[in-house]
């Protein structure tokens, strides 16, 4: 059997002003419920099957009902707080009880059964009191459980003589959790229950529906309004596209001519280096000429014969 504070229940509670500490929002989430409870009941007494360590025990003893609380984990049990040890006891919920309530509650603890001990359990309870408040997590428990849907539960409990109070909501703790009361109801009560609960539902669903209908058409009309952005997106993209493809082409016959003009001038550069080298040889027979010519100026035989051509230039 697990126990109710095994894990904590997720519910409209668990908003940011609820405690951060799995322990801490239990117990907060525990009092919320015992000040529920007591708010409909009114009881006097109660019993919490799968109390682990006793939280919402101590909440409903808060309230001053005398609240006591079974488990068969004693680790659990010992793991409770000294002022509320007292009020636990480890027992399993399959025996049958020994003292009547006003109100038993059994949170997310059947499902862990075979099926013929959560029967058990059901008959032991619905024995000891004639209010229960229930929950059982839809899917959870034992692979080989057969009552795992709230429907099923249901069921189970209209064949003990307690049926569902439809006028209480208690899904701030989880949104299966129920509360059931012994009624003789008659067909035409309990359907006009069913039915009334049916009705509000059905109003919310239709509500719902038209809200989605309104939110579809304006959905249509984004969508219309996205669809023609789209297209117009789609258009430039094109253009934009087919501008691309004319600049890569005239990128590509820039660059061709680019490269052509680089190997013109590669070989002018070629060409020009040839003439600097020939000039360059040109300069050095020049230098060495008029080094000559400086020399045969200077020379004996220069000075004798510029004085035979100079005397036979004088000469009438």
């Amino acid at each position: 059997m697990t126990s109710h504070e095994g894990s904590v229940p997720t519910g409209s509670a668990s908003s940011g002003s609820a405690p951060e500490s799995n322990v801490d929002r239990a117990r907060h989430l525990s009092r919320m419920l015992a000040d529920r409870i007591v708010a409909i009941a009114h009881p006097e007494t109660a019993l919490v099957v799968g109390c682990g360590r006793g939280l919402l025990v101590q909440a409903l003893a808060d309230q001053g009902v005398d609240a006591r609380g079974i488990d068969d984990s004693d680790a659990k049990i010992s793991a409770a707080d000294d002022d509320v040890r007292p009020r636990l006891e480890v027992a399993s919920p399959t025996k049958p009880l020994d003292s009547r309530y006003d109100v038993v509650t059994c949170l997310d603890v059947l499902a862990d059964l075979d099926p013929a001990d959560a029967r058990s359990a059901l008959d032991s309870i619905s024995a000891a009191t004639n209010r229960i408040v229930f929950a059982s997590t839809p899917g959870a428990g034992a692979p080989h459980s057969s009552i795992l849907s709230p429907p099923d539960w249901a069921a189970s409990f209209a064949e003990r003589g307690f049926y569902r109070r439809t006028d209480v909501t208690l899904d701030f703790w989880t949104p299966w959790t129920t509360l059931y009361d012994v009624a003789e109801l008659q067909p035409r009560d309990v359907v006009h229950r069913y039915e009334g609960t049916v009705a509000a539902l059905e109003a919310e669903v239709r509500e719902k529906r038209a809200t989605l209908a309104a939110a579809d058409g304006d959905a249509s009309r984004r969508g219309a309004d996205l669809h023609d952005q789209l297209l117009g997106a789609q258009h430039k993209l094109l253009t934009t596209r087919d501008h691309v493809i004319g600049l890569e082409a005239e990128t590509a016959q820039l660059q061709l001519q680019v490269e052509r003009l680089n190997a013109r001038l590669v070989a002018a550069h070629d060409r020009t280096k040839k003439v600097r080298g020939r000039l360059e040889v040109a300069r050095r027979r020049q230098a060495r000429a008029e080094r000559q010519l400086a020399a045969l100026k200077g020379s004996r035989t220069w000075r004798i014969g510029s004085l035979f051509t100079g005397s036979r230039r004088t000469k009438p």
